[in-house]
């Protein structure tokens, strides 16, 4: 009854979330998460967004998916994972200049799995123009 009165109460989402959750119905306590974030994005944690996005590719939600992903990047503009998980929802868009500006924010990093996981991307771009 709270939702048909107000759906976009943030709280209301969440544990509707939360109860579907205790009963098993996991795609439908991700849309809920979803919504629940969608309401207050900024006080999600990065972190949050990016494992959303993760259950939400699973959903075959991509668009979704790539929005959490961008607030993920919002809040932590340093989040490499996310940039990487963003090219490559990108690429299977085919939106490869977005995805090469992606994979260009992680290729300057120290970590040596992160540039290869970039440049095996990156190749994958080359090879399907």
């Amino acid at each position: 009854e709270s939702i048909a009165l107000n759906p976009h109460l943030v709280e209301t989402q969440r544990n509707l979330a939360k109860v579907y959750s205790k009963i098993w119905q996991k795609n439908q306590a991700i849309l809920c998460w979803y919504e629940a974030f969608n309401l207050e994005p900024d006080l999600v944690k990065p972190q949050e967004h990016f494992r959303l996005a993760k259950h939400l590719v699973q959903l075959r939600q991509v668009d979704k998916a790539i929005a959490c992903l961008r607030h993920s990047i919002k809040l932590n503009p340093n989040f490499d994972q996310a940039y990487l998980a963003l090219g490559k929802l990108l690429t299977s868009q085919g939106k490869t200049e977005e995805a090469k500006g992606c994979y260009a924010k992680v290729r300057g990093q120290k970590s040596p799995s992160l540039q290869l996981q970039v440049v095996k991307r990156q190749g994958k771009l080359v090879e399907e123009k």
